[in-house]
């Protein structure tokens, strides 16, 4: 594409990229493999799955398959995933091998890291991971403050980080002691869906103006709680309790709003790359004339038998949006 996009500074050659849970594997050769993939495409950036410190194999090694379903009559997309990672010192290995792969063809890389599977302190871990990826040759590092599916208690879920304003504090003031305003660092939030975590987003954004550590987000995440269920009634997933994050075109709406809601608050000091419902190069249009300086998905790459095929159409339906 003939235009220059731009995310924190970082020129990229489309405005179109994978949401990390993409290609988030246990295995890193199965990472490495997929970025191949994603290389040949038109992708302005790749980014892996999020990165925990130890390595995690998620929820299909844990309860088996399925941990993601697609409706097609609904447009509806759960999942549950749960991180699975290779753990830092894998992906810190074959991070080299990643960033040649990217570069070569052009393509940033965007490393997403999460603390929130593992014990004791996720900010100090969500720190520690990313202070070790700024010294790596990615791009961008991002922080995911949000994942809804790590299984904890019987049916019940891990607490997500970004719901909660005062470890969303402390995270952000360990950022600023121990890093700074690197001009690298970004942040995934959280589905703000009901009235009470809408009224977060205004503080949030004054914590974030206030300790410039994050000069973008990505987002926002699946939304939380969705229990798909068989024509008989039974759960679908393979999880406890069957639930799983909601995303693909069903969420179009909620993925618009929450763009809207964050713009109005950041988007003169944080860009912003739209996700959630991201599903044509008809709404990547509307998501970059409302606030985004680009956008990401999952869904339309899950539900393509061929990754460059998904890319290419998206991209020509953008171009021939704008070109309007």
């Amino acid at each position: 594409m003939s235009e220059t996009y731009k995310v924190a500074g970082l020129e990229l050659e489309s405005p179109l990229m994978n949401a990390a849970g993409a290609i988030n594997h246990f295995n890193p050769e199965t990472i490495l493999n997929e970025a191949r993939l994603l290389a040949n495409t038109g992708v302005g950036a790749i980014q892996p799955g999020s990165v925990t410190k130890p390595p995690s194999p998620g929820n299909e090694v844990l309860f088996g398959e399925p941990t993601h379903h697609y409706d097609p009559r609904t447009g509806k997309m759960a999942n549950s995933k749960g991180l699975p990672s290779p753990g830092k010192d894998e992906m810190l290995r074959i991070t080299p091998e990643l960033v040649a792969i990217a570069h070569e063809a052009g393509k940033a890389v965007i490393m997403s890291v999460s603390a929130t599977k593992d014990a004791g302190s996720s900010v100090e871990q969500s720190v520690e991971l990313a202070e070790s990826f700024l010294e790596t040759e990615v791009d961008r590092v991002i922080v995911n403050v949000s994942c809804p599916n790590i299984v904890e208690g019987g049916d019940g879920r891990k607490p997500i980080m970004g719901y909660d304003f005062d470890t969303m504090e402390e995270l952000v003031e360990t950022f600023w002691e121990r890093i700074g305003e690197t001009g690298r660092l970004g942040v995934k939030p959280a589905n703000h869906v009901t009235i009470e975590q809408k009224l977060l987003i205004p503080r949030l954004a004054g914590l974030y103006r206030g300790r410039p550590v994050f000069t973008f987000m990505e987002g926002p995440n699946t939304i939380p709680g969705y229990v798909p269920v068989d024509d008989d009634g039974n759960n679908i997933l393979s999880v406890p309790g069957g639930a799983g994050g909601l995303s693909g075109p069903a969420t179009r709406a909620n993925g618009r709003e929450q763009l809207e809601l964050w713009a109005d608050e950041v988007s003169d000091f944080m860009d912003i790359i739209s996700a959630q419902g991201v599903d044509s190069g008809k709404e990547m249009a509307w998501r970059l004339g409302h606030g985004a300086v680009a956008a990401s998905g999952v869904s339309f790459l899950w539900n393509s038998r061929k990754w460059e095929y998904a890319v290419t159409q998206m991209l020509e339906e953008y171009a021939a949006e704008v070109a309007l």
